[in-house]
């Protein structure tokens, strides 16, 4: 991550205080009060860029959080996808079985049409199980989040 450069600030020129001016009176009272000034400045700019500092860390926190979140959802979205595709697969040999069934009602090949029922009341319990997502807290998913990443 690129660390940020402070905003170019222009040097001003000054010219140096000779000895007479410091010689005349209050010219001490004035350099201490600008000093103080340029000091309470100081202070109000450095506690802006501990706030600044404070805040950018508590963003890059909750970013990260939020990165860790959207991964473990994508898993399980990608892993939602196969399912769909197995579900799609399973309803395939289910109209296949459908089909059989009939053929072995007409003919009358009782024994061959109760085994393709069975087998057809085992693939709507796989596609069942197949589709069913399992349901889970919103805790839960930072947790997994924590876990993997």
């Amino acid at each position: 991550m690129p660390t940020e450069q402070p905003p170019h600030i222009p040097q001003i020129e000054v010219s140096p205080i000779t000895e007479q001016e410091l010689q005349k009176p209050g010219a001490m009272k004035l350099l201490y009060k600008r000093v103080a000034e340029l000091e309470a400045e100081n202070l109000a700019l450095k506690s802006e860029v501990i706030t600044e500092r404070i805040t950018k860390e508590q963003i890059t926190v909750q970013f990260q959080g939020a990165d860790t979140r959207k991964q473990v959802l994508e898993e399980r979205l990608s892993s939602l996808g196969d399912r769909n595709a197995i579900c799609q697969l399973i309803w395939g040999a289910v109209a296949i079985m459908i089909s059989f069934c009939l053929e072995f009602a007409r003919s009358s090949n009782w024994s061959s049409l109760i085994l393709s029922m069975v087998a057809l009341l085992f693939l709507g319990l796989a596609v069942y199980l197949a589709s069913k997502v399992p349901e889970r807290k919103p805790g839960n998913v930072a947790r997994e989040g924590a876990k993997g990443g």
